[in-house]
């Protein structure tokens, strides 16, 4: 009989438990992990081999069967690693429990490196760069674009951003937990939502269904994100339409729903977040890939300019060798990246007091960057050099302007400085392949 031991995994911002069933038959030995893992997961079998050898612990030498539960659901990361190693020496022998105890009553969550080191699961490993342009966006509310191969971390990485976002106030947990109300999906009537939303739309979502609409006038995904964070997953799949539709709403952080008999609107002050692969094959710059320079620029035109000038922060999410993630050093929690993020989020608080609709500095308009972002001679100098070569609208400016200013902020530092309006200019790396943008940091 196999040997259940739970563990927990994540889906979307919630947490579910995971049953480990361990079992040992005949057969050749080897190792065979099923049960809809990723990468990460299924290169366990080498890590906890090495683990339990290293622990003076006997490996079994018949076919060792490993399955995670349920298995239509995806799951990655290494927290497993723990769960398998202590259901495989259950069912060995090699660890007895005791009668009063059931197995099933624990969970075991932790990654083992080949030493049979015990480590807590940092889960993105590999993407320091990435992660501070993460802490960046969370910090100023600004909307960020990942463009990367699949199986890279971009979900995973969207997924774990309300993490570190800041707790909401009472006047914000209002304002969502009032738009879930009007919609129906309110779970528990007579308290205040107060985890940041964190909404998802498949990219065969309609207009309506986005923006809001029906016969009711219900609001639609954007409202629902209102005050967290909307992510698009393959954002370059959704029907262009659909997506053009975003623009005047994020402008206004609010969309006015308009039928025959009424007008309703609602609030969606919210973080896009979006993710998608760099060509259509999603495999651009490897062997594998034989899309031509038309097709990539096909593609990627599915993303209109007005749409990516709205998009602050475009970055490619480089490759990480699933082998090596145990030799990757432990990174930053996500509470300590998270009181970053706040102390940048309580300066612009302190800044923006008593100014209606703004909190951080995404929402900053013209006059507000022309009081907070003016830059010395040598900034002034770097900024219009970018921006008369590569001819940028006044959006973008305008955006590069507010990145700098949260970066400033991040540090602490009252002025924008060099260092910043150089980060904020190597924060769209979309624009930067497309026009052969190069910025000189000497």
């Amino acid at each position: 009989m196999a040997v259940v031991v739970r563990s927990f995994s994540i889906l979307g911002v919630d947490g579910y438990p995971v049953d480990i069933e361990t079992d040992v038959i005949s057969g050749m030995p080897s190792i065979t992990i099923v049960g809809m893992g990723d990468t990460a997961v299924r290169e366990a079998r080498e890590r906890l081999q090495a683990a339990v050898v290293n622990a003076k612990y006997d490996f079994p030498s018949r076919k060792v069967v490993i399955n995670l539960a349920p298995s239509d659901i995806k799951k990655s990361g290494s927290n497993f690693d723990l769960a398998m190693a202590v259901g495989l020496l259950v069912k060995s022998g090699q660890l007895i429990v005791a009668e009063n105890i059931d197995i099933k009553d624990y969970a075991f969550i932790g990654e083992l490196s080949l030493t049979s080191q015990l480590r807590p699961c940092s889960e993105v490993r590999g993407q320091d760069s990435l992660i501070k342009y993460i802490q960046i966006a969370a910090a100023g509310g600004h909307n960020m674009l990942m463009i990367g191969t699949p199986g890279y971390g971009k979900s995973m990485i969207a997924k774990r951003i309300p993490t570190i976002l800041p707790a909401m106030t009472e006047e914000e947990a209002l304002e969502v937990t009032k738009i879930y109300s009007v919609a129906g999906e309110l779970k528990e009537r007579g308290s205040l939502i107060e985890k940041r939303p964190f909404r998802s739309p498949h990219h065969n979502a309609s207009t309506n269904s986005l923006i809001g609409g029906g016969n009711d006038a219900k609001p639609g995904e954007i409202s629902l994100a209102h005050n967290g964070v909307l992510f698009l997953d393959e954002i370059a799949e959704f029907n262009k339409n659909t997506l053009n539709s975003l623009r005047q709403p994020m402008e206004d952080r609010a969309v006015t729903v308009s039928r025959v008999r009424h007008t309703h609107r609602y609030p969606c002050s919210f973080m896009l977040v979006a993710a998608m692969n760099p060509c259509p094959c999603g495999y651009h710059g490897t062997e594998r890939c034989k899309c031509t320079d038309y097709e990539i620029l096909k593609y990627r035109q599915k993303l209109s300019g007005p749409i990516l000038d709205r998009l602050d922060i475009q970055k490619y999410v480089s490759p990480v060798n699933f082998m090596d993630l145990s030799g990757y050093p432990g990174g930053k929690s996500s509470r300590e990246l998270k009181e970053q993020v706040e102390f940048a989020r309580i300066v612009q608080e302190k800044r923006y007091f008593g100014i209606e609709g703004v909190n951080c500095n995404a929402q900053m308009n013209s006059s507000l960057i022309k009081e907070h972002c003016s830059l010395d001679s040598e900034s002034m100098r770097i900024m219009e050099k970018a921006y008369e070569r590569y001819k940028f609208s006044a959006r973008s400016y305008y955006k590069f302007l507010r990145v700098a200013r949260t970066f400033a902020d991040f540090d602490g530092s009252a002025v924008i400085r060099r260092q910043d309006v150089i980060n904020a200019l190597m924060s769209r790396d979309l624009e930067k392949e497309e026009c052969g943008m190069v910025v000189v940091q000497h």
